[in-house]
């Protein structure tokens, strides 16, 4: 069942002379919640990785443009719930879909 996410961007201004962290709406779009299985289990459970879930979207510039960004500037906002991208996952090149694969933050 596809479900409505609003992708947010972390950015650093200068207020009043000091550094404040502020996110900014970067994209909203529709995808595909999915639930780790097989390997990327295993492997997000290795290193520690709780609550983790994949987004599949529809590939567009906005999202491969997450790919040569650091990761870690983005939220994803799913059912009121904030998640930490971690990967941008474009399988093989593909240019029909892109898995987003983040943390739920706590």
């Amino acid at each position: 069942m596809d479900s409505k996410i609003r992708i947010k961007n972390r950015v650093k201004l200068i207020v009043n002379g000091r550094w404040e962290e502020k996110t900014e709406d970067y994209y909203d779009c529709w995808c595909t919640p999915m639930e780790l299985y097989g390997n990327e289990l295993y492997e997000a459970q290795n290193i520690k990785y709780e609550n983790v879930i994949v987004f599949k979207v529809r590939y567009c510039n906005k999202v491969k443009a997450m790919r040569t960004t650091d990761k870690n500037k983005f939220i994803i906002l799913f059912e009121d719930i904030e998640y930490q991208v971690y990967q941008v996952d474009f399988k093989a090149n593909s240019k029909d879909y892109v898995y987003i694969k983040a943390k739920m933050i706590i």
